[in-house]
């Protein structure tokens, strides 16, 4: 038994001696020097942050201490601090090898080139460390900055090693080039050091801790975020750095709020809404928080905001947090079977210090009878939106509609258009070949073919890149006639629904004046013809398009160019009139008819289909034919009964050859009889 004793002893004696105290991950420092004035420091600055980016802080810290040549001694950020820069500047000697120049963890020159540097660090980030730094800081004054930190001895002690602790500025960007080389944008900057440029001495024996404290000095006039200290322990004969740390300086009172969820959605009008939004007090100190909703909601949408072990309430809630403690807030929205679209905006403010405050927004949208779609490419292109937005306020009448924005969370999906009467698509000033893609056309295709859907297309370049796409040809009935016309006047053509006696600039103040690749288009067949031309030449600008399945009416140039708002609120009525005249029709909901009425058809004259709208004050029995000159009925197309309402029927006369029609409503309904002709003109 002794002996076994024995063996046990020395096996685990062995496993000692084999495998010591677990050494600690490092943090690779980097300490970097330049200058706003040298003209290679450009490159290199940019190189060193993007490795920074994509190795983050917890692998690479990097400082940027300026200084004092090769240009003018004029670098604000060596000014700012002269002497502790020098010290570093010359503990290195860093004078007599000029700048781009650095040391990675005090012992190897910073290669020049990104790969030899991302190398360089995953190589040292490698090796052991024998402590670990935790630290913490936050601002305790307008010119002051706390901190507290501990070191670790894991592996082994640290015997007459030095202590530094540095504040920097993670970025400043200037407007405009303060020095020669055209640097506008700085980095991780070197701001002051404690208790000094030469550090603090320290040992720690293995296993032991040893507790640092204090205070770094800051500008007034900097911003209260975007500071970071940083900690290294270092042999200062060896200048070999053993780890170093990092923390973000902390606010007094500091929130920051997000969301994972779209921040624009579609949803069914019958749906509840969660929006979940975390908020976090990043503050060092505890705080409460006011939760306000903002939003204006249309007719019959209900609201509630909560967070957990708060009640629900339809305004605001009052949230506590302790310091850099978080909570999910949400806000559940509720379209009740109403259709629309609503803003909706999340805001936290502190109670102990009002000017502390964060915000989410979302776009929600429900039961849409028409969605405007911005494929306008964002800033990138020109944000066009306004244009198209302000128009719809005024023209689309009884419609409940909504806007989705293709920059903001992408494509749209299939399902979002279900049940919608008009897309209204627009894409701006978008170079070639970025109009409409192979999955926008497919998506457009099956939204018209599917259910008659209606479409109003309009932008710059589409023709043109979809040439040789049977979506122009077969879906929308376009020909592209010509690239870049210069037609900068468009007019309607007479006696069209939509373009009848208008007339406008494309290139003037008032639009977006943008134009500059709008194209000449054509009617394909007989399912489209003219509606706008370019002045000064054969050209055309605009077609419609009626198929027994859908209609559309595509521009060539750009809706948002049109110079005048009233004319843009024009054309945006018309178009919509055309496309679905009964919902863009206000009194389709608002009140039934009280007469009997045979309305106008359009488009007229027509190729080869039209539209007979006619109205009943009550249910009633309709007879509709058509007639050609000699009063020989050509088409019966109502025979029976139809109920109290605005009604529109369909002609094809695609069997019929061009000229003067009549048109003849006959209606009765008890005692009640109504009968009125009108004429059509079919041009083929």
């Amino acid at each position: 038994m002794r002996y076994r004793n024995v063996i046990w002893l020395a096996l685990v004696i062995l496993v000692v001696i084999a495998y010591p105290a677990q050494a600690a991950r490092r943090t690779v420092l980097c300490e970097t020097f330049t200058q706003w004035n040298c003209g290679y420091c450009p490159d290199q600055n940019e190189l060193e942050w993007n490795v920074c980016q994509q190795l983050t802080r917890d692998t690479l810290l990097t400082i940027k201490y300026h200084v004092w040549w090769p240009g003018s001694n004029n670098d604000a950020f060596y000014l700012w601090n002269q002497t502790e820069i020098t010290t570093r500047t010359n503990y290195y000697g860093v004078a007599s090898i000029g700048v781009p120049y650095g040391r990675c963890d005090g012992i190897a020159d910073v290669s020049r080139s990104e790969s030899g540097f991302r190398n360089q660090v995953r190589t040292r980030a490698q090796v052991a460390s024998p402590c670990t730094i935790t630290l913490n800081a936050a601002i305790t004054g307008e010119t002051s900055v706390s901190f507290s930190g501990t070191i670790t001895a894991t592996d082994s002690a640290i015997a007459n090693q030095r202590l530094f602790v540095a504040l920097l500025t993670d970025r400043v960007d200037y407007t405009s080039a303060p020095g020669t080389n055209g640097e506008t944008m700085f980095y991780n900057i070197f701001r002051d050091m404690w208790p000094n440029a030469t550090g603090e001495t320290i040992s720690v024996a293995q296993g032991a801790s040893y507790e640092f404290a204090g205070t770094l000095n800051k500008d007034a006039a900097w911003p209260s975020t975007g500071l970071t200290v940083v900690a290294w322990v270092q042999d200062y004969t060896s200048k070999y750095t053993r780890q170093s740390g990092w923390a973000p300086v902390l606010n007094p009172y500091q929130v920051v709020m997000h969301s994972s969820d779209p921040h624009q959605l579609i949803a069914d009008r019958n749906d509840e809404i969660p929006y979940y939004v975390e908020l976090e007090n990043l503050g060092s100190n505890d705080d409460v928080y006011t939760v306000t909703v903002g939003s204006s909601l249309p007719a019959g949408w209900t609201q509630t905001i909560e967070a957990e072990g708060i009640e629900a309430n339809p305004n605001s809630i009052s949230v506590p947090l302790a310091s850099q403690e978080s909570t999910w807030l949400i806000l559940n929205v509720r379209p009740n079977g109403s259709g629309g679209s609503a803003n909706l905006s999340v805001t936290a403010q502190s109670d102990n210090n009002p000017p502390t405050n964060g915000e989410v927004s979302f776009r929600l949208m429900a039961g849409l009878d028409l969605l405007l779609v911005d494929d306008d490419g964002g800033s990138t292109f020109g944000n066009f939106e306004s244009y198209y937005l302000n128009a719809l306020e005024s023209a689309a009448g009884n419609y409940a509609w909504g806007w989705w924005d293709m920059s903001e969370t992408g494509a749209i999906d299939g399902l979002d258009l279900n049940g919608v009467d008009v897309v209204v698509w627009f894409t701006g000033s978008s170079p070639n070949n970025s109009t409409l893609d192979l999955m926008e056309q497919y998506l457009l295709e099956v939204y018209l073919t599917s259910s008659y859907g209606t479409l109003f297309l309009t932008g710059q370049g589409i023709a043109w890149d979809l040439r040789t796409s049977s979506f122009l040809s077969e879906i929308l009935h376009v020909s592209h006639n010509q690239p870049y016309a210069q037609g900068r006047d468009v007019v309607g053509i007479a006696g069209d629904p939509i373009g009848d006696g208008l007339s406008f600039n494309i290139n003037s103040s008032g639009g977006a004046q943008n134009q500059t690749r709008q194209s000449a288009i054509a009617p394909y067949d007989e399912m489209a013809y003219t509606i706008f031309d370019y002045t000064g030449g054969d050209y055309h600008a605009g077609v419609a398009v009626a198929t027994p399945d859908y209609r559309a009416v595509f521009l060539g140039f750009g809706f948002e160019a049109i110079s005048d708002a009233t004319m843009r609120e024009t054309v945006m009525e018309r178009v919509l009139g055309w496309l679905n005249p009964l919902a863009a029709d206000p009194r389709a909901e608002t009140a039934m008819p009280t007469e009997f009425a045979l309305e106008q058809n359009y488009p007229n004259p027509f190729n080869p289909q039209t539209t007979i709208p006619f109205t009943l004050p009550m249910r009633a029995e309709v007879t509709l034919r058509v007639f050609d000159l000699l009063g020989r009925e050509v088409a019966t197309l109502a025979s029976g009964t139809f109920d109290t309402g605005y009604h529109h029927l369909t002609w094809d006369g695609s069997g019929c050859g061009s000229g003067l029609y009549f048109y003849r409503m006959d209606a009765a309904a008890g005692d009640r009889t109504f009968h009125a002709t009108r004429k059509l003109m079919l041009l083929k």
